[in-house]
C-alpha cells in the first residue's frame, strides 16, 4: 500500500488530533484529507502511512491500535467485520466457481463489496461479455484472472476482436493454463491482421511456451513478435528471460538493454529474471545471482533470496 483509497474514511491519531476525515486525493507523494472539524489538510503520504492515520476498515490494525480508537469506531470495526463475514459466507459458492474461495478472506470492506458486485453482474447479465470495463479493470488490477477468462472467452467467441484473444491467452497463462492458451493461438493467429495485437499475442504465447520450458518455440514466438512489432519492448524482455533460463546471461542482458531503450522499466527486467530463477536448478540460481550481484550489487540485492549467497 503506497497511498490511501480516495473517498475512504480515515481517523487521525497524531497530535494535533484532527479526528475523522475523508480522503480527497492520494498518490504515493501527497495525500489531501478533508477533516470534519479541521477542513482540508495536505500530507506527505510516506510520512503518514505509519499509523498516524487509521484507514477506513482498520483491517490491518493489531489490537493495541484498535484499542486507541474511540469507542464508536471500535464498534464500527466490529460491525464491518461481521458484515464482511456474512458476505463471504453468502458468496462463497460464487468464489469457488472461479477458484477464488481460498482468497476470499483477504478481501475486506469496499474491496469485498466490489468483488461481490462483480459476482452478481456475472450471474445476472444476459451475457458475461456485457460486463462493464470498470469491473474488468478492477479484476485485472487485483490479478483475479479466473473470472477474466470467462469474460474474455465469451467476448472473443462472440465478437472475434483480436485484443480479447490476447487478453484471454494472457489470463489463461496467469492461472496456469498455458496449453489451453497455446491451443487458441494455434487456431487463430491467421485471422489477425492488426500488427499490434498480433505482436502482443506472439509475445504472450512465447511466455506460455517459456513457462512450460519449451524454449525453442518460445524463442520462435519472440522473434516473430519482434518482426511484427519491432518497437515493442515486450518481446525483447521475453528473449532476455529465455536467455537467462538457458544460462546465456550476457546475451540476455543485450536483449534487456534493447527493451530498456524501447521504454521498459527495471521491474519488467526483474520479473523476467525472477521467472528464470524460479524454474532454475539450485546451481543455476547461484550462478545467475553471483553474475547479477557482481554486475550491480545494489540494483540486484533482491536476488539473494533466490540463492545461498
Amino acid at each position: 500500500m503506497d497511498s490511501f483509497s480516495e473517498g475512504g474514511r480515515v481517523y487521525h491519531v497524531a497530535r494535533p488530533n484532527w479526528g475523522e476525515g475523508k480522503v480527497i486525493r492520494s498518490d504515493p507523494e501527497y495525500t489531501i484529507i478533508k477533516f470534519v472539524n479541521a477542513g482540508e489538510k495536505q500530507f506527505n503520504t510516506k510520512l503518514v502511512l505509519d499509523k498516524k492515520f487509521f484507514t477506513s476498515d482498520y483491517s490491518d490494525l493489531p489490537p493495541k491500535y484498535i484499542e486507541k480508537l474511540p469507542n464508536n469506531l471500535q464498534k464500527t470495526k466490529q460491525e464491518e467485520k461481521q458484515k464482511d463475514n456474512k458476505l463471504r459466507n453468502e458468496f462463497y459458492e460464487h468464489a469457488k466457481r472461479y477458484g477464488l474461495h481460498e482468497r476470499l478472506e483477504f478481501f475486506q470492506g469496499e474491496q469485498l463489496k466490489t468483488l461481490v458486485n462483480i459476482f452478481i453482474k456475472l450471474d445476472t447479465l444476459d451475457r458475461i461479455s456485457n460486463i462493464d470495463s470498470e469491473s474488468i479493470k478492477w479484476l485485472e488490477n487485483q490479478n483475479l484472472h479466473a473470472p477474466l477468462v470467462s469474460i474474455y472467452k465469451e467476448r472473443y467467441e462472440s465478437k472475434k476482436l483480436p485484443w480479447d484473444l490476447v487478453n484471454l491467452c494472457k489470463s489463461l497463462r496467469k492461472i496456469g493454463c498455458q496449453e489451453i492458451a497455446i491451443s487458441y493461438f494455434e487456431n487463430e493467429p491467421h485471422n489477425i491482421k492488426d500488427k499490434k495485437p498480433l505482436g502482443a499475442l506472439f509475445t504472450t504465447i512465447g511466455g506460455s511456451y517459456r513457462d512450460i520450458s519449451d524454449f525453442d518455440k518460445a524463442w520462435e514466438c519472440g522473434l516473430a513478435a519482434i518482426d511484427i512489432s519491432p518497437d515493442s519492448y515486450y518481446p525483447y524482455n521475453l528473449l532476455g528471460g529465455i536467455c537467462y533460463s538457458k544460462g546465456n546471461l550476457t546475451q540476455g542482458d543485450n536483449y534487456f538493454e534493447k527493451a530498456m531503450e524501447l521504454g521498459a522499466d527495471d521491474s519488467a527486467q526483474s520479473n523476467s529474471i525472477k521467472d528464470a530463477l524460479h524454474k532454475s536448478s539450485t546451481e543455476d540460481r547461484k550462478a545467475i545471482s553471483e553474475y547479477l550481484l557482481k554486475k550491480d550489487p545494489h540494483k540486484f540485492e533482491w536476488v539473494r533470496e533466490y540463492s545461498d549467497i
